[in-house]
């Protein structure tokens, strides 16, 4: 396949240590609304180490974006504002990367999904369907974010965590271990409310009719005020050899209840 583009003269050090070239486009791009002459954003090379083309015919990377190492943009997906995308990360389909955002290791961002503000995709990471991560949010591990899931400010999602649907997460919201928000539970996560002990949290949700609940995260596991108990007294059976007592675990989950 013959590139769309070409080097120019135009290069720079990244703050990795890398070579990167200016690119031009040799012809228009009608769907990226690209004239061929046009100046775009930075590479390290036309192709990736294993001879794929770095840039798509019907894919463009503009501004100051920058894609370096085995990093590809394919389909129609685009690249832009201060991205930069390294590591073995494919970016393809109609997917949009902008901002200063992140994308690396082996993560795949693909479909019509969005990844733009300060946000960071990498390890094996997938971002899919039509979902948008935004502002300060981080996926990584094995997490996959899909649907039209939409991620602000400082969550995190990692491990084997799996986000769905039409979910709405903002604040500081940590999904992790094999966690999943499925189709069917659409809250918002505003904010931790109160942190008991290192692993249980208090989080205040948001349901679709506008009404505001109460729910509590206890590693993973994440229910309604009615459940922390049972929860809290399985915790306190497989960490039996903790320096607190059955009673103390159970007295720790009716303050939880008294503050709700």
């Amino acid at each position: 396949m013959c590139a769309t583009f070409e080097l120019t003269g135009e290069r720079k050090i990244n703050k990795q240590g890398v070579r990167l070239y200016r690119i031009r486009a040799t012809r228009d791009i009608a769907a990226r609304g690209v004239r061929a002459g046009d100046l775009g954003g930075w590479v390290s090379s036309t192709h990736t180490t294993t001879g794929e083309l770095r840039i798509a015919k019907d894919a463009w990377v503009s501004h100051e974006a920058e894609i370096f190492e085995d990093a590809c943009v394919t389909d129609s997906a685009r690249v832009g504002g201060h991205a930069r995308v390294c590591g073995h990360t494919m970016i393809s389909g109609y997917a949009r990367v902008y901002g200063w955002s992140r994308v690396y290791g082996r993560a795949h961002v693909f479909q019509t999904a969005v990844v733009d503000g300060n946000a960071r995709v990498g390890g094996n990471a997938r971002v899919l369907g039509a979902a948008h991560i935004h502002d300060h949010v981080q996926v990584r591990g094995e997490a996959c974010v899909a649907g039209e899931a939409s991620l602000y400010d400082r969550v995190c999602v990692g491990d084997q965590a799996r986000i769905s649907g039409s979910a709405y997460l903002c604040g500081r919201a940590v999904i992790a271990g094999n966690a999943a928000i499925a189709e069917d539970a659409h809250f918002q996560v505003f904010e931790t409310l109160e942190t008991f002990e290192d692993s249980v949290e208090l989080i205040r949700t948001a349901l679709p009719n506008g009404e505001y609940g109460t729910q509590v995260r206890i590693g993973t596991w994440i229910g309604d005020i009615g459940s922390v108990v049972d929860q809290l007294f399985l915790c306190w059976q497989r960490h039996q050899h903790a320096r607190c007592s059955q009673s103390e675990w159970m007295e720790r989950a009716l303050q939880i209840r008294s503050r709700c």
